[in-house]
């Protein structure tokens, strides 16, 4: 082979390891776009959950002083703490995050000062619903983490 054809050669080759890189790197790359638009998911739904909980401490703190300062809580102050958590209101409506209902919602009274409002929430990731028609099932637990907070604030 002369030196005109090796010349020609080489830049076939370069295109060549090119698309051996891109084939390599562009998984991972898309890999660490996904992780980063998952956690970022993760984190806005605990901000969600931390605001909500937040809020129903605030409203469990205003009706939890009774008469003669004993601390009472009714199940209805409870129910519309557990709603405010749930739904963002009083009455109930849409859920402010995929699967919350108040069951996953704890209010209860600390001591003679405080409230406290629990929640436990498992965590929806945002490629859950096509990870079942990859795997061929619908078997598969997407519960991948529960997100927890508990507010406690003093009663008013």
């Amino acid at each position: 082979m002369n030196n005109y054809s090796q010349n020609l050669a080489r830049p076939l080759r370069q295109k060549g390891i090119a698309v051996v890189e891109c084939a390599i790197i562009l998984p991972l790359v898309l890999f660490l776009i996904l992780a980063v638009a998952e956690l970022g998911n993760a984190i806005q739904q605990y901000n969600a959950l931390t605001h909500a909980a937040r809020d129903a401490a605030r409203y469990a703190s205003k009706m939890a002083r009774g008469q003669a300062g004993v601390v009472d809580l009714t199940a209805g102050d409870i129910s519309i703490a557990q709603n405010l958590v749930s739904y963002g209101n009083s009455t109930g409506g849409t859920a402010i995050l995929p699967g919350l209902t108040p069951a996953d919602v704890t209010v209860s009274v600390v001591d003679t000062e405080n409230v406290s409002v629990a929640v436990a929430y498992d965590y929806q990731p945002i490629f859950a619903p096509s990870i079942p028609s990859l795997v061929g099932t619908d078997d598969v637990d997407l519960t991948v983490y529960t997100l927890r907070t508990e507010v406690i604030m003093r009663i008013l």
